[in-house]
Formats: structure tokens, C-alpha cells, sequence
């Protein structure tokens, strides 16, 4: 049986984000969703989808909770380390 899941874009989680993120904060999410975006993909889930799908929905459900913006954005980038052998350097982390 299939999966009817709708794929989250970077489009969507913006959109999903507390009205108390900041410009700052929405900033800090799509440079993660670059760093993440650019070493997943190569990559696909089991499904074909692009795996960064799946840091996506991670993302979408702790932005949905109206958790930090750092903590979004470390969902997204979160896998780099094990799946992709990148090191998330503090650059990306707010100061």
C-alpha cells in the first residue's frame, strides 16, 4: 500500500512557522534547508523520494509545535553528520 503523504517543501515550512519567527529566524531555516538540501541530494528514500523529504516533515511538525527557529533548523540539518559525512559549522547556528 502507498503512502498519500503530501512531501513538505522549504515553501510549505516557511509558511507553517509561528507568526513570532522573525525575518532572522525564517533566514536561519532556509540555510539550513541549503546546507541540507545540497548533501541529501543524491540521496532517496526507500519510497524514490528525495530524502531531504523527510527532514522536511521533521522540521514541519517542530515548527507546528512552535518550538525555537534554531530547533527547526537543526531538524533539517540534523542526519548531515551520520547520512552525509558534513559537519554543520556554527555559521548556521544563530549567534
Amino acid at each position: 500500500m502507498k503512502s498519500t503523504t503530501v512531501a513538505v517543501t522549504i515553501e510549505g515550512l516557511l509558511k507553517q512557522c509561528p507568526e513570532h519567527y522573525s525575518l532572522a529566524d525564517k533566514e536561519l531555516i532556509q540555510r539550513a534547508y541549503r546546507v541540507a538540501e545540497e548533501a541529501h541530494r543524491p540521496q532517496k528514500r526507500a519510497s524514490g523520494e528525495p530524502y531531504i523529504t523527510h527532514c522536511l516533515a521533521v522540521a514541519s511538525i517542530l515548527a507546528e509545535l512552535g518550538v525555537p527557529a534554531a530547533v527547526v533548523a537543526a531538524a533539517v540539518v540534523v542526519v548531515l553528520g551520520g547520512a552525509c559525512g558534513v559537519r554543520v559549522a556554527p555559521p548556521l547556528l544563530p549567534d
